[in-house]
């Protein structure tokens, strides 16, 4: 019950004018952590598919501002995504992306890390 709890507040507790907050995954071959935790998150959540072409974007069922868009391309080269999901659902431009990533300490500890949208240099 927890884990369906947190999915379904991901939206910042959802409600009018909070915004869409969109996470994006890719596929095991450009980062097997991603899918796992895609797959994690599909599976403790109730989610519909939306239509977009051949794109595979499912918007959560119980917070109609959380959307998750399984991509087969690599997270290094997407820019604009949300400008892109815009474009391809015909829904507003996120206002939070979260991207489903695996990182790493240089210590090699479990470490949960959050950096802003692209990387300086």
């Amino acid at each position: 019950r927890e884990h369906r709890d947190f999915a379904l507040r991901m939206g910042g507790g959802g409600g009018a004018g909070r915004g869409i907050t969109l996470v994006v995954s890719t596929t095991k071959e450009h980062d097997p952590a991603s899918e796992n935790m895609a797959d994690a998150l599909l599976e403790r959540a109730a989610w519909t598919p939306v239509d977009a072409g051949e794109h595979k974007v499912f918007r959560s069922s119980g917070n109609p501002d959380v959307f998750f868009w399984a991509r087969s391309d690599s997270m290094l080269g997407q820019d604009n995504v949300d400008q892109e999901f815009a474009d391809v659902t015909g829904q507003a431009c996120p206002r939070d992306v979260v991207f489903l990533s695996r990182h790493a300490s240089k210590e090699g500890r479990a470490a949960l890390t959050v950096h802003p949208i692209g990387n300086p240099g």
